[in-house]
């Protein structure tokens, strides 16, 4: 389940919760709920496009860009990232310089912020957005513009197909990061050297870390060190605990010549 806007969704989740249901939160974080969330924070990706942003404009532009933020101020998911992606720039690349928070979230809004954006700022070089979707039409307007695809950089998130492939092709865009916590590697993306650590969330839905998926959940009757280790070993081997569990079933119960026969 990804809880897009939890304004809409929230009384009928919790209506639903209330007859027992759990929830996988495969996006943000939902509180309130039980079940597990197995996606990246919302904070956490900001955080990572914030870095990697700041990184570049410190290593190959000498410290100093005219830089884009596109936001969707709508929902709070995104609203968490652009946020993120501000404080992290601000402290990891004072020299920056933050032109303003834009309207994205989808190709014609990016495209349109970027064209009005650059009439006022036309030496903007720089473009971080919630998603990659915004960061498209950001890239329309660059290109419209002349940008040299050398000094230019456009990060998004998500790591759409078609991001992946911008990337591999070269140019402007740098980097889109993903919010699965097992994301497919590309030859220019670079990753976080560290993924952002696991966090316990209310009712136990938590962010995984980049080697496991750990969850907390509600009522439990297994301690949490035992659970942690069952539930790594069912994230890092789950086709082979699947075909064990079929076989297991299939094989039960066990007849008189079978191999499962105790003498």
């Amino acid at each position: 389940m990804c809880v897009l806007d939890p304004k809409v969704v929230s009384q009928a989740m919790k209506q639903a919760a209330d007859k027992g249901v759990w929830f996988v939160q495969f996006a943000g974080c939902e509180p309130g709920l039980r079940g597990i969330g197995i996606s990246i924070d919302d904070a956490d990706l900001g955080r990572a496009a914030g870095k990697f942003a700041a990184n570049l404009i410190n290593r190959d532009m000498s410290g100093s860009a005219k830089v884009v933020i596109l936001d969707y101020p709508d929902l709070p998911n995104t609203v968490a990232r652009a946020d993120a992606i501000e404080s992290t720039l601000k402290e990891l690349a004072p020299g920056a310089v933050i032109v303003g928070r834009f309207m994205g979230g989808t190709r014609e809004k990016g495209l349109a912020s970027l064209e009005a954006a650059l009439q006022a700022n036309p030496d903007i070089n720089v473009v971080v957005s919630i998603n990659d979707a915004g960061a498209y039409g950001a890239m329309m307007a660059l290109k419209a513009a002349g940008k040299d695809p050398a000094k230019t950089a456009v990060i998004g998130i998500d790591a759409e197909k078609e991001a992946l492939k911008l990337v591999k092709e070269g140019g402007m865009y740098r980097a889109p990061w993903t919010p699965s916590p097992r994301a497919p590697a590309n030859s220019r993306r670079r990753r976080p050297s560290r993924w952002p650590p696991a966090r316990p969330c209310p009712n136990g839905c938590g962010s995984p870390s980049r080697s496991s998926v750990k969850r907390e959940r509600s009522e439990q009757t297994m301690d949490k060190p035992a659970r942690d280790k069952f539930l790594n070993l069912v994230a890092d081997n789950g086709f082979i605990v699947i075909f064990a569990l079929w076989f297991l079933f299939l094989s039960w119960p066990p007849t008189p010549s079978s191999r499962w026969t105790t003498r």
